[in-house]
């Protein structure tokens, strides 16, 4: 899918938001908590993280927040990781 605005591809396979999800897998793994713990934190299933962190599914800006907020990333580290999206 290409986004009518930028040109660009809105898809799960863009290298930025591939690098996004690395980023938050590492970021989770770090301060050693699991998908299921994560996924307690949000309010959902341990398979939607699951699915988020294989590429199967793409999150929003509002979800991206509410998942750096759960992984207990700062304002900074959050809108370092936006900017990096830009």
């Amino acid at each position: 899918m290409i986004s009518k605005m930028t040109g660009k591809s809105k898809t799960i396979f863009d290298e930025k938001y591939r690098d996004f999800v690395a980023d938050m897998v590492h970021q989770r793994k770090s301060i050693n908590m699991t998908q299921r713990e994560l996924a307690k934190k949000l309010g959902t299933s341990h398979c939607y993280v699951a699915r988020i962190e294989t590429h199967e599914r793409r999150i929003d800006l509002v979800e991206s927040v509410a998942m750096m907020r759960a992984l207990e990333m700062s304002d900074d580290q959050i809108i370092g990781e936006i900017k990096k999206l830009m």
